[in-house]
């Protein structure tokens, strides 16, 4: 939430929009192509709004059994990346994904990191990256979960990267089975 606000502080000049923001830096195409058109547009409203309070709801994430992750995560080889490329490294939003326990790009485990994903500070300030990746660890049931899970979690993370990525999310919109 908060986009419009957002973009009234950006600098004059810098061409970024409240709708490109949220199409092409939001997790909203990957939940848009699974809710029917007038949820979609509520939320599209919600996250451009001052009060994002019922967007978890209207996205269904409350009623998921997916578990939302509870610290901010990295994949090694990103971090690696990142920093040959542009010199230091950033989050990554397929990482915070639910259900994403592996990098579709490196195909290894997402690692989480001590930056918790979601408390007030962070309306302020997110830890850089960078400092974060120092500190990255994968829990013991997750790394045995993703052993014996291997060929489904690179299925689901390749499938979610193609969600983030959809740019006509309209012409693949939710249709509800009769």
């Amino acid at each position: 939430s908060h986009i419009d606000a957002f973009i009234v502080r950006i600098p004059p000049g810098v061409q970024l929009s409240a709708e490109g923001i949220i199409r092409r830096n939001t997790a909203f195409p990957a939940f848009a192509t699974l809710l029917p058109k007038e949820r979609q547009d509520r939320l599209f409203a919600m996250m451009r709004s001052k009060n994002g309070s019922g967007i978890h709801y209207l996205t269904g994430l409350m009623a998921s059994k997916i578990q939302l992750f509870d610290s901010l995560r990295l994949c090694n080889s990103c971090v690696v990346s990142d920093r040959n490329r542009y010199g230091d490294c950033h989050y990554h939003l397929i990482h915070q994904m639910p259900g994403v326990y592996e990098c579709p790009i490196h195909l290894e485990p997402v690692m989480d990191t001590q930056i918790r994903a979601t408390n007030n500070r962070m309306r302020y300030y997110i830890p850089p990256a960078e400092d974060a990746a120092s500190t990255v660890f994968i829990a013991d049931n997750d790394s045995r979960i993703i052993s014996q899970n291997k060929t489904s979690f690179e299925a689901i993370a390749t499938q979610v990267q193609w969600l983030l990525e959809l740019t006509n999310y309209e012409e693949i919109l939710f249709n509800p089975r009769d």
